[in-house]
């Protein structure tokens, strides 16, 4: 039985399960024992034979016993030859002999050698009436002159039995068993648990035994010899007996915390307790964690067979650690036996994780700094699973993000095991729109600003619009008097958003920056890029009304009235290309008409010409001094 153990390490636990894997004095053996044992015996003498050890200063002494299973006697003091005579035998009789190898600080000794002495014969002489005392070998001749007398005696001694037995666990509760051939036998007879109690004759190796119980199990072989099995003193072996199979760690992250998960087979009608065992991932001393494990003992796939599932949540593993998990199964006595080590390595978390906007409306690109030796990675967030998924690939997008402040985090996943608290995390702002535009013209004789985007229909947002004041001071709101229209967008689920802004204050080459902040529900502003948009010196602008039949030319004050319009098309030439031809309009003298106002109407068109205007204005400004006519294309449909 295996000793029990109460330790709260499972290191002196793992000493005692270790400890019952072989006799004891096998285990601690260092140094070896002598072999070749030979015993042959002529008439009551006896030879004892053995392999000399190449060790300095080795010697040697020779036990004899009546019985395998008690220390015999000592035949010698110690010698150095590799043999020795014992003449002290009797007809008839079977001794054990063990030679034992005396070293400095141990003695070793062989396995035990059985042998029976021959019995005496009495023979009658023809001569004489006194009978002779013959104490043959295997076959004694005797032969007078005048007489031939011949008996012969074959003595039936059992074989030596095989050695070096060795039991190792084969399976789930089963054990193989190997061992030394032994010279002209053919069939050996195994005894142990769940064998016949008078054993079983083998004739081959590895031999197999199933359903053997758990714990520390012996196992002993015996030759057989013609129905001659050996005596006391059998070559042994013993082995610890698993009670468990199929025996597998992993690690994953549940709400923030490593969750350590065992799973394992157990035979159901064995009355099993279970103690769980972990280093501190720097290769230190093992405690046990039980309080707190929780296990759970579910039917098992094959009939007879139970599965239990065990769940640790220890809260202080360290990333790029390697901890090494044991649980010990309690079986009925108490020993403690213990499965292999399970190794669990918590991976680095990867670091520098990054949330931007991706192009798409509403998605979020994630980029993050590699791990050695991590090929993939857990991403969790929002529209992701709570138990994230796994990624291998960067960047990473992620689609339909709800609009506002938005948080990811990363995990390493290596081999099932992710990262504990404190992941990585990155915070991007998703914006509720897109297609974000800002365009200026003129109308009314008046600048105006148009903005034009898309937000998806479901959200509830309000609007507001800033602009600085052109120098690149603070920026201002100014949404009071700016209409937003909202219209159904060209996909399902977008609206589509436009603005219109007239500022009065505009001055003719400043750079404005413009911005709109969307309102969501919560309050929270989320601003678009800012928009540039500047004010040119002298603009122009060109439309078409509804009835088809004018152009209509509008410009800013600029300069020094009066300005003047040139009017042209562009006309295919001989060479193949086209050239624009431009002339000003003119009154019944030919002459340029001279404008003083900002607007000037076309009523001399044709449909589907393209006709290109340019309206100059004379100036005395350092960098546009003279003529400056800004042009504008305007298609008559």
């Amino acid at each position: 039985m295996l000793p029990r153990c109460k330790s709260t390490t499972l290191t002196a636990c793992l000493f005692l399960g270790l400890a019952v894997t072989a006799p004891p004095a096998l285990l601690a053996r260092q140094n070896p024992a002598p072999s070749g044992v030979r015993v042959q015996g002529t008439g009551t003498s006896v030879t004892i034979s053995w392999a000399p050890l190449e060790v300095s200063g080795i010697t040697y002494r020779v036990l004899r016993a009546m019985d395998a299973r008690t220390t015999g006697t000592d035949l010698t003091t110690p010698v150095t030859a590799a043999s020795f005579v014992d003449a002290t035998t009797a007809p008839a009789t079977t001794y054990y002999y063990q030679v034992v190898a005396v070293y400095r600080r141990e003695n070793v000794a062989s396995v035990p050698v059985a042998f029976t002495t021959a019995p005496l014969i009495t023979v009658r002489s023809v001569i004489g009436t006194q009978p002779l005392a013959v104490a043959p070998t295997t076959t004694t001749l005797i032969s007078r002159s005048a007489e031939t007398l011949t008996s012969a005696s074959r003595v039936a001694s059992a074989p030596p039995p095989p050695a070096n037995l060795t039991a190792v666990p084969a399976g789930f509760k089963s054990v193989s068993l190997t061992w030394a051939v032994v010279s002209g036998v053919s069939s050996y007879r195994v005894f142990g648990p769940a064998l016949p109690a008078a054993g079983v004759v083998v004739t081959a190796q590895p031999y197999r035994v199933t359903d053997v119980p758990s714990g520390a199990q012996t196992f002993a072989i015996s030759s057989e010899y013609t129905g001659v099995a050996n005596g006391p003193g059998l070559p042994k072996s013993t082995v610890v007996v698993a009670p468990f199979s199929g025996m597998a760690a992993s690690t994953a992250l549940e709400q923030g915390s490593i969750v350590a998960n065992f799973d394992f087979n157990v035979t159901a009608a064995e009355p099993l307790t279970f103690h769980l065992y972990r280093d501190d991932g720097r290769g230190g001393a093992q405690s046990e964690l039980t309080t707190g494990v929780s296990w759970n003992r579910s039917a098992g796939s094959l009939p007879g067979i139970a599965h239990i599932t065990g769940r640790s949540s220890p809260g202080n593993l360290v990333p790029g650690l390697d901890y090494k998990y044991q649980i010990a199964v309690g079986v009925a006595g108490g020993d403690l036996i213990p499965t292999p080590l399970m190794p669990l390595r918590i991976p680095l978390a990867p670091a520098n994780l990054s949330a931007a906007p991706a192009a798409e409306f509403k998605t979020v690109s994630l980029t993050w700094a590699l791990v050695p030796g991590v090929a993939t990675y857990r991403m969790f967030g929002p529209t992701l699973p709570a138990a994230g998924v796994m990624v291998s690939a960067q960047p990473y997008r992620v689609m339909n993000v709800p609009s506002g402040a938005q948080t990811f985090a990363i995990s390493s996943e290596y081999g099932g095991v992710t990262n504990g608290p404190s992941l990585p995390q990155s915070t991007v702002i998703v914006p509720p729109f897109y297609g974000m535009t800002a365009s200026i013209g003129i109308e009314r004789n008046s600048t105006i600003v148009d903005f034009d985007f898309n937000v998806t229909t479901t959200d509830p947002l309000t609007f507001r619009l800033y602009r600085d004041d052109g120098r690149g001071g603070e920026q201002k709101e100014i949404t009071a008097g700016l209409a937003w229209n909202r219209n159904a967008g060209g996909v399902p689920g977008i609206t589509h958003i436009t603005g219109r802004s007239f500022p009065t204050d505009l001055q003719a080459g400043l750079e404005y920056k413009y911005q709109v902040a969307a309102v969501l529900a919560n309050g929270d502003l989320i601003p678009t890029l800012i928009m540039s948009v500047r004010i040119p010196q002298f603009m122009v602008r060109g439309t078409v009304p509804l009835a088809n039949d004018r152009v209509v030319i509008d410009w800013n004050p600029f300069g020094t009235a009066p300005y003047q319009v040139k009017k042209g098309v562009w006309t295919p030439q001989a060479n193949g290309n086209t050239a624009l031809l431009l002339d000003f309009i003119r009154d019944a003298a030919g002459n340029p008409v001279n404008f003083s106002g900002v607007r000037y109407e076309d009523t001399v068109v044709q449909h589907g010409v393209h006709y290109v205007y340019e309206v100059c204005a004379r100036t005395a400004l350092p960098y546009t001094p003279g003529l400056v006519c800004p042009a504008v294309d305007v298609l008559v449909p």
